[in-house]
Formats: C-alpha cells, sequence, structure tokens
C-alpha cells in the first residue's frame, strides 16, 4: 500500500502538461492537436479533392488488409453557402483590417487569411471535436478553456474576423508548424490596438515518451531564427530591415473595432499555449507512422471518424 501511496504522489507532483507529454502520444493532447493543425488545412479544400485525395487503401502484406489512416468527408456537413458567405466576408474584413499587409513581417503582396483557432473545430460537435476539447481541461483551468469554447462557439464559428490574420505564405506555415508563437499582452480600452510577444520556439524530434524530468529548453529571447537539421528559417520585419528576434514586440491596429474587430486576446491566448505544446511535442515533423502505429486502431478520431465534418 505504501509503494502505491509514493506512486501516486509522485504522478501528482508531475506537472500537467508535462505529465500528458509522458504518455503515448497518440493517447494524448498532442495527437488531436497535431490532427487539427492537419485538419485547419484540409477543411478549406475543394470537396471534390479531398474525396479523390482521401480513399480507403489496403496494406500490401499478406494477412487482413489493414485500412490506412483518412479523412472522411461527410457532404451533408460540407461548409454551406451560408458558411461560405461567412468566410467571405471576414476574409474581406481582415485584408482590409489588416491593410493586406502580413501582420508578423509587415510584407505586402502576397498575402493570405491565417486562422488562429483551426477552423474545422468550430464545426458541428462529434466524438472528434469533443476529443479535442476534454484534454484541455486536464492542464488548464475551467475558466480559461471555457473562455477558448465560448470564442469558437460563436454564430460564426471559427470564420469571424477575430480569428483571422494577414500573413504571408512563408509566415503562415512556419506558425503552423509551431515554429513561433505569438503571446498577447494587452488591449486597449478603445479595442484599437493589440500588442503580442513574438518568439521563436525550439525545434524538438518526435519522441513516443517524453521523461517528466527531462527539463525544456528555454525560449531564448533575441532568438533569431528557427532551425530544422540544421536548415536555418528566419524572417525580416521590412519596417526595421531587421531579422524578426524572440522577445519583440508587434502591435496589431484596427480603424473600427467595431466592424473590423482585432484577434480574439483569447484564441491568441490558446494558440500561445498550444503551439508551444507543439513545438515541445515535435509532432509537426513527425509521420502518420510514428503518431498512430497501430493504423487498425480507432484513435485519432480526427481521420478515422466515420461522421466527418
Amino acid at each position: 500500500m505504501a509503494s502505491a501511496d509514493n506512486s501516486s504522489q509522485r504522478k501528482a507532483a508531475i506537472p500537467s502538461p508535462a505529465r500528458e507529454l509522458f504518455e503515448p502520444k497518440r493517447h494524448g493532447l498532442i495527437a488531436q492537436l497535431t490532427q487539427a493543425n492537419t485538419l485547419s488545412g484540409a477543411v478549406s479544400r475543394p470537396k471534390e479533392e479531398l474525396e479523390k485525395a482521401y480513399e480507403d487503401e489496403e496494406s500490401d502484406t499478406e494477412g487482413p488488409p489493414i485500412k490506412k489512416r483518412r479523412l472522411i468527408l461527410n457532404t451533408e456537413e460540407s461548409p454551406s453557402s451560408a458558411d461560405e458567405a461567412a468566410t467571405h466576408l471576414a476574409n474581406k474584413l481582415c485584408t482590409e483590417r489588416d491593410n493586406a499587409t502580413c501582420v508578423v513581417t509587415g510584407c505586402r503582396d502576397p498575402v493570405e487569411i491565417a486562422h488562429i483557432l483551426p477552423n474545422g473545430l468550430a464545426r458541428k460537435e462529434t466524438q472528434a471535436i469533443r476529443e479535442f476539447w476534454v484534454p484541455l481541461h486536464r492542464f488548464w483551468s475551467q475558466e480559461r478553456v471555457m473562455a477558448w469554447m465560448n470564442q469558437a462557439a460563436g454564430p460564426e464559428g471559427t470564420e469571424t474576423c477575430s480569428n483571422f490574420l494577414c500573413m504571408t505564405d512563408m509566415a503562415h506555415k512556419l506558425w503552423k508548424k509551431a515554429r513561433f508563437a505569438l503571446k498577447p499582452l494587452s488591449l486597449s480600452e478603445d479595442r484599437r490596438s493589440l500588442q503580442v510577444q513574438f518568439y521563436w520556439l525550439p525545434v524538438y524530434n518526435y519522441r513516443s515518451r517524453i521523461p517528466a524530468t527531462e527539463v525544456p529548453r528555454r525560449m531564448s529571447r533575441k532568438l533569431s531564427g528557427t532551425a530544422v537539421d540544421g536548415k536555418e528559417t528566419m524572417l525580416f520585419n521590412i519596417a526595421t530591415n531587421k531579422k524578426l528576434c524572440s522577445g519583440e514586440i508587434l502591435t496589431f491596429k484596427t480603424n473600427d473595432p467595431n466592424s473590423h474587430p482585432l484577434p480574439s486576446m483569447e484564441l491568441l491566448d490558446m494558440q500561445w499555449v498550444l503551439n508551444r505544446v507543439l513545438a515541445l511535442s515535435g509532432a509537426t515533423y513527425a509521420t502518420d507512422e510514428e503518431l498512430y502505429p497501430d493504423f487498425s486502431s480507432n484513435e485519432g478520431s480526427f481521420w478515422d471518424n466515420e461522421e466527418g465534418f
């Protein structure tokens, strides 16, 4: 009995995020976050392309065929004309608010719209959606998670100006791969100005288990880039003509906080938290086989759930 008590005490002493990373990632938050990031790109693709790209495949090995992981699209839940209209309006408002300029680098043309919260997470509630939100309650306060959920549960869901940012293609892709994160600092009283702090995130190799005693590398200030396999990537601020470094303050502005609202502080907070978790896991550079070694299991519901999105 004493041994069991000691074991429980040791487990309780492990910080919650570290405890989750100590478990097999295919059972935890990391897998769901990685799927959500992939899904955010997938759901914006044309229906015909998705249906063609994610067909059942069978293994070439002997024995019972094993279906590989796929994204199943339910046409009944494909974006409606109302959804498409909401997205079009939000894109227009975001482009006008940010003056068609990347909020990170200051570059213009070409820029694209970046979601803060992946758009798949606000669609009709399914088991897959619940499996994304439930683990968050284990590690962060009820109040904090509910603030995130409430922002995703509005009538427009994620397709709203307050969930969009203008970014260059490169900055957008680096953000989705958790190579950097934006820490929300303050929103002015008139809601016309919002400050965030830019941080490059360390790159880790994916491992199915991480010792709870392993201390992550600190996010160094003044870090001017990120590297994978020795290949360095940087972003430049064209206003200063200098490399964008960790710790720099970025200011987002709007001329009309009612019709063209600034990004949601709650969603930016969620991005700040979860991008760091993703970076710590190394999962954004893991293969599907590494994340889900058992293709015949029903885990990873974002891909296997027959309800689709």
